[in-house]
């Protein structure tokens, strides 16, 4: 038990506190990487939704069979 002085025992804490700040930060950009892919997603799906409203049929379907007002949000009654 020579071995287990207090400067082994700060290296092997700095050696963990380094492992785990790596790991948290890979963590962090897993998130990121996962957050854009999401954010990607959701701005193709919003383009492909505007450009199914635009449709001339669909505007026309909407006009006759739909009861909102022009700013396009559900009227009362």
């Amino acid at each position: 038990m020579k071995w287990l002085t207090p400067r082994f025992l700060a290296i092997v804490m700095s050696v963990l506190t380094i492992c785990v700040l790596f790991f948290g930060i890979l963590i962090d950009i897993q998130r990121i990487k996962i957050n854009l892919k999401d954010e990607a997603e959701l701005n193709y799906l919003h383009s492909v939704v505007e450009k199914f409203e635009r449709h001339p049929k669909v505007q026309k379907y909407l006009e006759n069979n739909c009861s909102c007002d022009s700013k396009g949000e559900i009227k009362d009654g």
